[in-house]
């Protein structure tokens, strides 16, 4: 219920005030203590996801981290599974380009797999 800010160590800064709600949002199932560090392994996979989004331009609406994977949904509601032990900036590319194609063949889509050697995409 409540939106923490995490640096990029981990570090639970604090509460997320009105005006910074639009950043996108991570899903974390363990405790959150303000002062106090969350799992290590997250932040660096969250970082990566950042950092790729951005030289993609894709525009994220939320993300969760689980142990081997991220689920990542973007803001026109598409859910993307990526592999955290992949290469997060090559499976962004390859989203990216999927993406505007599909967008422009006029394709809505519903899931993108990107945690196999191939792709999977399934349509709305």
């Amino acid at each position: 219920e409540d939106l923490f800010m995490v640096d990029d160590e981990g570090f639970v800064l604090g509460l997320v005030r009105d005006g910074f709600t639009d950043l996108p949002k991570v899903e974390y199932d363990g405790d959150i203590l303000v002062g106090n560090f969350i799992d290590q392994n997250v932040v660096p996979v969250y970082l990566d996801l950042l950092i790729s989004m951005k030289r993609e331009d894709l525009k994220i609406s939320s993300v969760s981290i689980n142990r081997k994977y991220s689920n990542i949904y973007l803001e026109e509601g598409t859910l993307v599974y990526v592999g955290n032990d992949k290469d997060i900036q090559s499976a962004f590319k390859t989203l990216s380009s999927l993406v505007k194609k599909l967008t422009l063949e006029g394709k809505k889509i519903a899931k993108i797999d990107l945690r196999y050697d191939k792709v999977i995409v399934l349509y709305d």
